[in-house]
């Protein structure tokens, strides 16, 4: 009895243990089926964040480095503007008070402007402006204002270094005219018959006078001359009540580093000044009383027709071996050498 009890107990524990083994079977495999899902479907979200949140950084960073770049060549370019607007400015602040340039001839030539003409002839007061399309004006060019009686006063800018030829040529009411310190030479005949002109500053840069520049400026008595001058042509200054005063106090005449006239009543022997390194044009011509003439050794120019109508002169003294005893010797005069 008690082995049949035994026997029945062990299976039914047997069969309970395999219905129970059966059940969590059945209930594990959804279980693993649902964490596979889920797994697959994590896994898919994760990369869906990785992806997102990389891509979102990629932006991010490009949209930020396109925006810093496009800032970047804004201001560049606001820079840049502005920088050229600065220098137009400028150009409109110089030239404030300039006449317009649609009253002017011009040429460009490398890049630098050249005034040849008036076009507006009823213009009496004229300010040459410092800039044209942007080139500075360097030169007022040959015949540029010539025979335009109407103007009264013309101003320079800093800009020009040079007067042409006949460039003011019988500007006959022509009073007023400012030369800027960068003026270098002045052309010959440049003011010609100027006759209103009363006054003149030539700055300190003027190292040039042409012939004739200040001919028959009638009225001209006042003339500030700079001492770089190296040369000077024939008759500059004549026929100018300057040149007459001039001529009233000295029999002779040394304009910058130029001996520029000697009176005709010079006797015996001249001794030109050390320093001097130019005998101009003419500039002893028709001295029929002298006779000998010294030259330094600071001379390096001899004009034409220096000793024009000299009849009495006879010898020429000189140092040994400079550019004055050369030049007279080959000249024909006799040289004679300075006691040292």
């Amino acid at each position: 009895m008690k082995k049949k009890f035994w026997a029945i107990l062990i299976a039914v524990t047997m069969v309970a243990t395999v219905a129970l083994g059966l059940a969590g079977c059945r209930n594990n495999e959804p279980s693993e089926e649902i964490n596979k899902a889920s797994g697959d479907y994590g896994s898919t979200s994760t990369d869906e964040q990785r992806m997102t949140s990389s891509d979102k950084s990629d932006i991010s960073i490009g949209e930020t480095e396109t925006t810093s770049a496009n800032k970047s060549n804004t201001s560049t370019d606001e820079s840049e503007i502005s920088s050229e607007q600065g220098d137009a400015g400028d150009d409109k602040k110089e030239d404030a008070f300039a006449t317009d340039i649609s009253a002017f001839d011009y040429t460009i030539i490398e890049n630098e402007v050249c005034i040849t003409g008036l076009k507006d002839t009823s213009l009496t007061e004229i300010v040459i402006p410092s800039k044209i399309e942007g080139c500075p004006v360097t030169s007022i060019g040959n015949e540029a204002f010539s025979k335009r009686n109407s103007l009264s006063s013309i101003e320079l800018p800093n800009t020009i270094t040079s007067i042409g030829d006949l460039a003011f040529y019988y500007c006959s009411s022509l009073g007023s005219i400012k030369l800027p310190n960068t003026v270098t030479s002045i052309g010959n005949e440049a003011f010609f018959n100027c006759r209103s002109l009363s006054s003149i500053e030539l700055p300190n840069t003027v190292t040039s006078i042409g012939y004739g520049a200040f001919f028959c400026c009638s009225s001209l008595s006042t003339i500030e001359l700079p001492n770089a001058v190296t040369s000077i042509g024939y008759y500059a200054f004549d026929n100018t009540p300057w040149l007459y005063q001039q001529q009233m106090q000295t029999n002779y005449l040394v304009i910058g580093k130029v001996l520029y006239w000697v009176s005709k009543d010079m006797v015996g022997t001249f001794v030109v000044p050390e320093g001097v390194t130019s005998i101009g044009d003419y500039s002893c011509s028709g001295c029929r009383s002298l006779s000998s003439i010294e030259l330094p050794n600071t001379v390096t120019n001899i004009g034409d027709y220096v000793f024009d109508g000299c009849i009495n002169l006879s010898s020429i003294i000189a140092p040994k071996g400079s550019y004055a005893e050369e030049w007279a010797l080959n000249s024909g005069y006799a040289v004679t050498n300075p006691v040292q």
